[in-house]
């Protein structure tokens, strides 16, 4: 059985159906539902928000030109809903452009305020139950989102 294919063990509500495997859950949370992700690391974990950018001359402002959005730990290791991800592999993953040139691709920090605004931008509907559903995934794969022991995580 290929990793994609692994069964979560609760499914996550929301967005048209419930999501059941790891494929879909990565799929789901890197396509749109990043943000999201995101702030369930950082409610579950402590971790904090950062989000990386591409330059889009045709955007109102920076939020318009969002890529991705990401858990970053204490240690300054980055995760996503696929777990530990390096900033070359998010570049590649996710930058239109290619590779960072200068100013056109960036990263920034995110409060839960802008957080919202970005899930606001990407169309990301918080359904009933679906932050409480991602924080009990995190917490059944500490070693996946590098919260190796309990006492690592925040207290909720």
């Amino acid at each position: 059985m290929r990793s994609a294919d692994v069964l979560l063990r609760e499914p996550v509500p929301g967005h048209g159906r419930a999501i059941t495997t790891m494929g879909d859950l990565v799929h789901e949370y890197r396509n749109g539902g990043c943000p999201t992700f995101a702030y369930a690391l950082h409610l579950e974990l402590g971790y904090a928000m950062e989000a990386i950018f591409e330059l889009d001359p045709s955007a109102e402002d920076d939020d318009d030109c969002l890529v991705h959005v990401y858990g970053k730990a204490p240690d300054g290791r980055l995760y996503d809903v696929a777990g530990e991800i390096t900033m070359d592999e998010m570049v590649r993953t996710f930058v239109l452009t290619g590779l960072p040139d200068g100013d056109e691709v960036w990263t920034d920090s995110v409060d839960t305020r802008r957080v919202k605004r970005l899930m606001y931008l990407c169309a990301c509907r918080l359904y009933p139950g679906e932050l409480a559903a991602l924080r009990r995934h995190i917490r059944a794969h500490p070693v996946h989102y590098g919260a190796c022991s309990p006492s690592k995580r925040r207290a909720s």
